[in-house]
């Protein structure tokens, strides 16, 4: 089998840690590290003993490589990834973005539309959407089992006063910018709307952080026929853990972040549906009784595949793969992630807060 040759930009918890251990993984029988690039030297040169591979202090190094590299991962600060994945596109590049996919909406569609003049792919690392939890969700929901779709819950918490570079405006960071981008591509993939989902509602506050950026964000998102999804990403909840409820006419599913789920709905046939009483309910005897009524359930549990940093990783490199030997269509959309970004674009307008650092 033919292997792709991959270049890393950035060898950070991104670049290594999630690409670069993949990449070292037995999972991966597809792809060959030649390059990496990164400012620190020891890292440079761990990348040389741990892949093999050629290792460069700046990333334009690697033009001079364009006939040896097949696709370059765009894992450097997230305030780089506009530029430096523009500047690869131009440059021939088919490119793997992290997140955020840029900036602002007009980042994020400038680099759709150049890698679409230029004949490359572009390929954005929301890998979280392609695991196991996600499809199982998405599978309950268009085929119905639990009814039509009412709402969607998710909530990505903990309790943390964070303080690195993803606390600062200035590295287009905070919550909203680094943690969600998942829940919210997940909300839109699970509500099947991307380009007509609309933002209602939107608090960003920075409350323990240690930089100037958000660490709670609630987003409410609406498609056109109002179906909601509530997203949360806080860093103050010591009670609530990551977790997903989704309500349907017919029934429901909850699941954690380890991917352990339920699922309980009712079957029509099996309803016993009473007609509308207009009088006060009332036993034989006259006595009044409270309005209820016998519910069936049926109840699924289990646990799924949930780690986007393994089983996802390894499922975005696959269609990776596939799409630049074959010829497939990228499962991924760039121009849906690009509406991930015009939401979280649109938040940051509807709650600015003053910037108190600079790099």
């Amino acid at each position: 089998m033919e292997k792709l040759k991959i270049a890393i930009i950035g060898q950070g918890r991104s670049g290594r840690n999630i690409h670069g251990a993949y990449f070292l993984s037995e999972a991966n029988t597809k792809f060959d590290v030649v390059a990496v690039v990164d400012a620190i030297e020891y890292r440079r040169e761990k990348a040389i003993r741990e892949f093999g591979c050629k290792a460069f202090e700046t990333y334009q190094e690697l033009f001079a490589m364009k006939d040896e590299i097949d696709v370059v991962v765009n894992a450097s600060f997230s305030q780089m990834h506009y530029p430096i994945t523009m500047d690869l596109l131009n440059h021939g590049f088919n490119v793997v973005v992290e997140k955020p996919f840029g900036a602002t909406y007009e980042e994020a569609m400038d680099m759709v539309n150049t890698a679409q003049r230029n004949g490359v792919q572009l390929l954005v690392f929301q890998q979280s959407i392609l695991v196991d939890t996600i499809n199982y969700m998405k599978n309950a929901i268009d085929t119905k089992k639990i009814g039509d779709l009412v709402t969607i819950d998710i909530k990505y918490n903990n309790f943390a006063h964070r303080y690195d570079w993803q606390t600062l405006q200035c590295c287009v960071a905070g919550g909203l910018y680094n943690t969600a981008p998942h829940p919210i591509g997940i909300a839109m993939h699970l509500l099947g709307e991307w380009d007509n989902a609309k933002l209602c509602y939107s608090d960003l506050r920075s409350i323990n952080t240690m930089g100037d950026s958000d660490d709670y964000a609630r987003i409410i998102l609406e498609r056109p026929d109002g179906v909601s999804a509530e997203i949360e990403v806080s860093s103050t909840d010591l009670t609530d853990p990551p977790h997903y409820k989704i309500q349907g006419t017919m029934g429901s599913i909850v699941m954690n972040v380890a991917g352990e789920y339920t699922l309980t709905y009712t079957v029509k046939e099996e309803q016993d549906i009473k007609p509308l009483q207009f009088a006060s309910l009332a036993d034989e005897k006259g006595d009044p009784i409270y309005c209820q009524e016998k519910v069936e359930k049926h109840v699924e549990s289990g646990t799924l595949a949930a780690d986007p940093f393994s089983s996802g990783s390894a499922r975005f490199y696959s269609a990776v793969y596939d799409t630049l030997v074959d010829g497939k269509a990228f499962i991924i959309d760039p121009a849906n992630i690009a509406n991930v970004v015009r939401i979280i674009d649109e938040a940051h307008k509807a709650n600015p807060m003053t910037k108190r650092y600079s790099l």
